[in-house]
């Protein structure tokens, strides 16, 4: 009894602190390439508060790339930084990771999902984006323990806390498994009580289709191909 009254306020620990924060990722992508990575990590006011006056919101988002920008956040009792950082070729992947520095600082975690982040262009056109969101939620001994809670109490507690990702990509949308489109982005809303893990993609081709020369070729070659086949079987069977 003992352990399990322990894991359930470790479990609740843990439940509040998150309720307390609204986590946000961005990527937006331009034709050319370029665009931006940005983030938004905002804590609860009141969290703020009994953090004392010496508590400082920037701690929480880690070293801040070169060149970024940071603005100021407050809404609905949250109070936080947004960083956009610029980036002038998405196809380059080190550059990518390296504005997602301070994100992935920030969820003070081994294996950041943010290090899963790709983002690559085909000779197509076509771009794609995928990143393996693993469980924010420890289902190890002193971690969370959702079942001992209730899932009930745990909505709860979370309020009005939320992780989500944003991705915006050039071109007309193929295919994607985002929960929803808002303003022409791709949004992820990521459950903290989920215990399994949850591949985002996302794929757009250019506007108007993809070129249709190669389709056109591949065609006619085959049909050169089926042809010579043909004749070589009718000559085969004189």
């Amino acid at each position: 009894m003992t352990t399990i009254r322990l894991a359930v306020l470790l479990s609740l620990v843990g439940l509040v602190t998150m309720a307390c924060i609204r986590f946000e990722a961005a990527f937006t992508v331009n034709e050319d390439g370029s665009g931006t990575v940005r983030y938004q990590i905002a804590i609860k006011d009141d969290l703020m508060e009994l953090g004392g006056e010496d508590m400082d919101i920037s701690e929480e988002v880690g070293d801040v790339p070169e060149g970024a920008e940071v603005q100021e956040y407050s809404k609905d009792g949250y109070t936080g930084v947004v960083v956009t950082v610029p980036i002038a070729d998405f196809t380059d992947m080190d550059k990518v990771r390296t504005a997602l520095g301070g994100v992935s600082e920030s969820m003070d975690s081994e294996g950041s999902p943010f290090d899963t982040v790709s983002i690559d262009k085909d000779e197509d056109g076509a771009w794609d984006f995928s990143m393996l969101m693993t469980p924010l939620t420890d289902e190890s001994e002193d971690g969370m323990a959702i079942d001992e809670l209730g899932e009930g109490l745990a909505t709860l507690l979370l309020g009005d806390a939320w992780f989500r990702v944003r991705v915006k990509l050039p071109g007309e949308l193929a295919e994607h498994n985002a929960d929803r489109i808002e303003n022409g982005e791709l949004v992820w809303e990521i459950d903290f009580m989920a215990t399994e893990e949850r591949q985002l993609t996302a794929r757009s081709i250019p506007a108007g289709g993809l070129p249709i020369g190669p389709i056109v070729a591949g065609v006619a070659g085959v049909i050169v191909l089926a042809a010579i086949v043909s004749l070589a079987y009718v000559r085969r069977r004189r």
